[in-house]
């Protein structure tokens, strides 16, 4: 038999989880007998409950206790992390989440991709290319200079940052509408006269319809507007791998389809709205932090976390 330790620190593998999982305050070390002092093994508490574990029942017991004397919370912020995560992910029929199983769909990125065959081969490419030849006096045979082609494109939905000259291409979230507009040198958006040609290559893909040029307003700059003839299908909510992460301690849950089409600035590092310091949400405080690690000199990395701005206030972000 072997011997297993309760240890008050957070367990491996608690991402993801939700605020108050035993996880994050419990942990389990494991040695090869009761004089044992180094540790072989670090585990969850519900690794004591498996059959896998050669425990004993007294620390079995110990560890379905401290299990029971938790209850998570499904808090907002988790839930815009989960769902923030699994950003246009579902499962397959096997419902693993495994991320080579994954099912990968963003009616955007679809309709985005069918614009940018029509732009690539269309009108506009042949008469943008030339016009670049023209002002930059580039030979017919000379390829342009790295970063003056203007087919450089920027993907509203993947930005690229930088300078660029050419175009960006969006669209709807649910893909019924894709947009199209000129970027000037700075990579700002701006109301050229080209932009007809980019509707005219539009024109020419079955794909898309009521072509029609919107000029500039106090929302948008000037750009080419089409309608998506073939709007792709949603996935069934159901699917979402986030609703299946959340179901896991949350049988009830139903799925989000706010956040499932949107889930904000859920996951991943924003400037706090406070103070400007890049923050994230962490589950552990249920609240956005600053992360900082340091490697102390035997490599052992220490994360710390700071949950307020200089004032004392709760970092936030909107």
């Amino acid at each position: 038999m072997r011997t297993y330790k309760i240890v008050r620190e957070q367990a491996m593998g608690t991402f993801l989880c939700p605020p108050g999982f035993h996880g994050f305050t419990y942990s389990v070390h494991e040695f090869t007998g009761p004089r044992g002092r180094k540790v072989i093994g670090e585990h969850s508490l519900e690794y004591l409950l498996s059959d896998e574990a050669d425990a004993s029942e007294y620390i079995r017991k110990a560890a379905a206790r401290l299990i029971g004397s938790v209850k998570p919370t499904e808090s907002e912020g988790w839930l815009r992390s989960v769902y923030g995560y699994y950003k246009h992910c579902y499962v397959p029929e096997s419902e693993s989440r495994n991320a080579r199983d994954l099912i990968i769909h963003n009616p955007t990125e679809i309709v985005v991709d069918r614009a940018l065959k029509s732009l690539d081969s269309g009108v506009a490419h042949v008469r943008e290319e030339a016009n670049a030849r023209a002002r930059l006096g580039a030979p017919d045979d000379e390829s342009l200079p790295r970063g003056k082609n203007p087919m450089n494109y920027r993907r509203g939905v993947t930005p690229v940052y930088g300078r660029h000259r050419g175009y960006e291409v969006t669209a709807r979230r649910d893909g019924s509408t894709v947009y199209v507009y000129a970027l000037a040198d700075d990579g700002v958006r701006y109301d050229a006269d080209h932009l007809s040609d980019y509707a005219d290559a539009l024109r020419g893909n079955e794909q898309f319809d009521n072509v029609r040029h919107q000029p500039t307003c106090d929302e948008h700059a000037g750009r080419i507007v089409a309608d998506v003839r073939d709007v792709p299908a949603r996935m069934d909510p159901e699917r979402h791998a986030a609703v299946s992460c959340v179901r896991q301690y949350f049988p009830g849950h139903q799925p989000r389809l706010d956040l499932i089409e949107n889930p904000t600035k859920g996951y991943g590092s924003w400037p706090c709205s406070k103070c400007g310091e890049d923050v994230q949400y962490e589950a552990k405080f249920d609240k956005h932090a600053v992360v900082t690690t340091r490697i102390d000199g035997r490599g052992m990395t220490h994360w710390s976390y700071g949950l307020e701005c200089a004032d004392g206030e709760p970092h936030e972000v909107k």
